[in-house]
This record gives structure tokens, C-alpha cells and sequence, in this order.
């Protein structure tokens, strides 16, 4: 019985969730506070030290942020790539007119050749739970003009 209260606990936070989604009137914010709580509390400021022993100010302008090599900025941009998605349906999509050893259009002296890394592109469909499809389009350089022909683009499905 316990589980069983505890599953309809859950049904009933879903649907109210979509239902506040659909009205488009909560902000990610609040939203964020709905389901996680109100973040009133920093470690830095309960515990009064960092991990590495130093006395914690709460001032953001201390801390240092710092890429890979130790130096300046962190390196990306805060997206996650294709390769993240691992669960992501892949679709693979070849170039409709030009294939691998095919006069380039562009200067018609050279040959293009599919290069080793597609164009990627990620979609996430926002129904929940969310999905994702990543797709792949093919990649053609020519060897001569150094022009690079892209598959188009496949339209949304469904």
C-alpha cells in the first residue's frame, strides 16, 4: 500500500507539472523551486571553507575560473555535444546529388571526397520524458577548391 501511495504521489506531481508547462505561465525558475526546493543555503557560506582549506568569502569575484591547462577562462561554451546523448536516435543522412570521387560543382577541376567527421546536429523534443535525435549529415570537400558541400537538412518528423 505504501508503494502504492507513493506511485500516485508521483502521477499526481507529473500531471500537475505538464499542466503548469502547457499554461506557459512558470518561469524556469520557479519551476526549478517547485520541484528542488528553494536554494537559501551555500556550502561555501555553512561550512566556512572551501575544499582546498581556505577561507570562503561567498564573493564570486574570488573564485578563479580556470581551463584545462590551468590558464584563464574555462574552455567550451556549457552545451552538451552529440556525443552526449547517448540514448538519442542517430540518423544518417547522405549528401542527395554528390557522392565520394564526383566532380565538384564549384570549380569542375576537382573531385570531392567525404570528410572523416559529419555535420551534427541535436534536436530535443521537449515532451516528457524528453528525447533527443541526433543527426548526421554527410560532409563532401573538394580536393582542389577546398569547398565543402553539406547533406541538407532533414525536416522534422511527426
Amino acid at each position: 500500500m505504501e508503494d502504492h501511495e507513493k506511485l500516485k504521489a508521483a502521477i499526481a506531481t507529473v500531471v500537475f507539472l505538464q499542466e503548469e508547462i502547457k499554461k506557459k505561465s512558470i518561469s524556469i525558475h520557479r519551476l526549478r523551486g517547485l520541484l528542488f526546493g528553494a536554494t537559501t543555503e551555500k556550502t561555501e557560506q555553512v561550512i566556512g571553507e572551501t575544499r582546498g582549506g581556505e577561507r570562503a568569502t561567498g564573493k564570486v569575484a574570488d573564485r578563479k575560473q580556470t581551463n584545462k591547462d590551468g590558464k584563464g577562462k574555462p574552455s567550451g561554451h556549457g552545451r552538451n555535444g552529440a556525443a552526449a546523448y547517448t540514448g538519442a536516435r542517430k540518423v544518417h543522412t547522405q549528401h542527395p546529388t554528390l557522392h565520394g570521387g564526383d566532380s565538384c560543382p564549384e570549380c569542375t577541376k576537382g573531385r570531392v571526397y567525404p570528410l572523416a567527421e559529419p555535420e551534427t546536429l541535436v534536436r530535443i523534443t521537449g515532451v516528457a520524458p524528453l528525447g533527443a535525435t541526433v543527426y548526421e549529415n554527410d560532409r563532401l570537400r573538394c580536393n582542389l577548391c577546398g569547398e565543402v558541400f553539406c547533406a541538407p537538412l532533414q525536416k522534422r518528423q511527426g
